[in-house]
């Protein structure tokens, strides 16, 4: 599962360069109002038959961010000091003397890292379901994030100056529409294959370790 979304007013960088000779309209340079957008690939374990599988069994989602998730009320780092000393209060932290608003963040992040599950986890959660994240910065990990990228490639290709909001939702449905089953199971196959490879990547590393280790043994 993933969100995306499209700006109101987004404009491509050529179209925000000015030429004298042009007599085309640029719109000014700014994001305006977007469009949020949810999508999702649905599948089963295949390997587990309809019979066999335990009836509280409920859903497992893949995503790909944590910090989004984390709800308004989760103090930020942009939040103030006073905010911070409160939800220190509530979470019964001991709070430094004179401490500065950095450390005071980073108490709290450390806390809210380690106690407090982010609010989609905890949604998820009470209706039976398991969130499971993909590792930071590793989006070819997650399917649907490659699905994304062919469609707003295919619907952005399409923007123009004159392009209202209007015009995206159709462009958007058909970009779906357009979507075969065999390129969902490309994009699938795609990230399983960088799974693999990451796996292995992470065997070599680990037995790099275990030998280090055994020669400095060794040496002892």
């Amino acid at each position: 599962m993933d969100e995306s979304y499209m700006h109101h007013h987004y404009s491509r960088h050529n179209d925000s360069l000015v030429d004298p000779t042009d007599d085309t309209y640029v719109k000014e340079k700014h994001n305006g109002r977007r469009l949020c957008f949810i999508a999702a690939i649905l599948d089963k374990d295949r390997s587990v038959n309809d019979d066999e599988r335990p009836a509280d069994k409920e859903a497992e989602m893949l995503l790909d961010t944590v910090d989004i998730f984390e709800g308004e009320t989760t103090p930020k780092q942009g939040s103030r000091r006073a905010k911070m000393i409160s939800a220190m209060n509530d979470c019964k932290l001991e709070i430094p003397t004179n401490a500065t608003k950095a450390i005071l963040c980073n108490i709290l992040s450390k806390h809210i890292k380690d106690n407090v599950a982010p609010v989609i986890v905890a949604r998820a959660g009470e209706k039976g379901h398991e969130i499971i994240f993909t590792p930071p910065y590793h989006s070819d990990l997650q399917p649907i994030e490659i699905v994304w990228a062919n469609v707003k490639g295919e619907v952005g290709r399409q923007y123009s100056t004159t392009t209202t909001f209007a015009d995206i939702k159709p462009r958007l449905q058909r970009a779906f529409e357009n979507v075969s089953p065999v390129a969902v199971q490309g994009c699938i196959d795609a990230a399983n294959r960088q799974l693999t490879k990451l796996k292995k990547h992470l065997e070599a590393m680990d037995s790099c370790d275990e030998s280090s280790c055994d020669s400095e043994n060794e040496s002892d």
